[in-house]
């Protein structure tokens, strides 16, 4: 049985690394990979890595059995990814996340390509425009440190190839960025 004092312990000092190999999302031989130190506990029958798009909001959990490490893959270029992982014994008891890591995938020019946008502020709303070719997929992100890219829109451009998209999330933001990612037909 898994003592969560114990794992709380060893998931303190056993933080993740993370190792970006390459830009490019779609070489699999070149992915991300995020890696863990084992933990030492007899009965320790595999862990589990949460994925989310903001810190400690996890959407999706992976099982990955007893390994200590996973490519990441399937992730959004130029959006930010958070990591944490836990580890759970033969009862399926879990423990406690581990120190949480997060990515973002770069924006490689191939697959994805940033666009330039225009950004108009009027009585504290922020509107972000941008024009590309019509349509194609292109996501809005939001950055306060320009580290950290958060979706806040995501649509496909209009015949006239034009978007446009006013920020509600900017009210309470004192610094926001912002960055236009087109995906590129294939």
């Amino acid at each position: 049985m898994i003592q969560s004092s114990i794992l709380r312990g060893v998931f303190y000092f056993a933080a993740l690394l993370l190792i970006a190999k390459s830009p490019f999302a779609y070489a699999t031989e070149t992915d991300p990979i995020l890696e863990w130190d084992p933990n030492p506990e007899p009965t320790i029958a595999g862990y589990n890595v949460y994925v989310g798009s903001s810190s400690r909001n996890y959407s999706r959990v992976i099982d990955v059995g007893l390994q200590t490490s996973i490519p990441l893959t399937n992730l959004v270029q130029g959006i930010t990814s958070f990591f944490a992982v836990t580890a759970y014994d033969t009862d399926r008891l879990e423990s406690p996340f581990s120190d949480e890591v997060f990515y973002t995938p770069p924006v490689d020019g191939i697959v994805a390509t940033v666009l330039p946008c225009t950004l108009a502020v009027s009585e504290g709303s922020k509107n972000v425009r941008v024009v590309g070719l019509p349509g194609q997929q292109c996501r809005i992100a939001a950055s306060s440190d320009l580290r950290q890219w958060e979706e806040v829109h995501f649509a496909t451009l209009a015949l006239d190839g034009l978007l446009q998209f006013t920020d509600a999330g900017a009210v309470d933001k004192p610094i926001r960025f912002y960055r236009a990612i087109l995906t590129l037909l294939q």
